[in-house]
């Protein structure tokens, strides 16, 4: 998608064009009618870390899709939650189409956190869960955490009841003594 917008403006330079590029690609495995699928739907994301899944038969008309989006932002996260991988963003229309289902997220395994079965002195003691983005806030989804069928050892699989489209993430708790992301600046004194 491009987009080329024009301004009427009095303007002391030359120059008075604006431009800006949108893009929208989907990438991975997205659905776009028409199209039939029977016996489930699968969608995934370009990087095939996250995908949508619908059990029973979809026919979509023209016009119509399901597809995963890579965000590049990530929308403000609470204060004591840090994100694992990145956020997608579930797209489809109509809106309709991913009422219900299931969305999964492959991550790596947080050193420390529950979910992996390790314990130690600083480590995150929460269970990285799927988080819906509702335009105001995260909203904690009831997640199961599993193996990816992938067999790799390093990562989990995140499932958790589709919202909807939207914005999804795996995130995690942490305290600010966990806070990896602090700085601590020395005092300097001028004499």
């Amino acid at each position: 998608l491009y987009v080329r917008l024009f301004v009427d403006e009095v303007v002391a330079g030359t120059t008075t064009r604006r431009e800006t590029v949108l893009d929208r690609g989907t990438g991975g495995g997205g659905l776009f009618g028409p199209v039939s699928r029977y016996g489930g739907v699968l969608v995934y994301s370009s990087d095939g870390k996250a995908t949508y899944q619908r059990a029973g038969d979809l026919t979509l008309a023209a016009g119509e899709s399901i597809a995963w989006q890579s965000m590049a932002g990530t929308p403000p996260l609470p204060a004591d939650k840090r994100i694992t991988g990145q956020a997608y963003r579930l797209d489809a229309f109509p809106a309709s189409l991913v009422a219900e289902g299931t969305v999964q997220f492959e991550f790596e395994a947080i050193p420390g956190a529950a979910s992996v079965g390790a314990a130690h002195a600083g480590a995150a003691t929460s269970t990285p869960s799927v988080h819906y983005f509702d335009g105001g806030s995260w909203q904690p989804l009831n997640t199961s955490i599993g193996a990816p069928t992938s067999g790799a050892t390093d990562t989990l699989l995140a499932s958790a009841p589709s919202q909807g489209t939207g914005v999804y993430a795996v995130l995690y708790d942490v305290t600010p003594e966990q806070d990896l992301n602090q700085i601590w600046l020395p005092l300097l004194r001028v004499p």
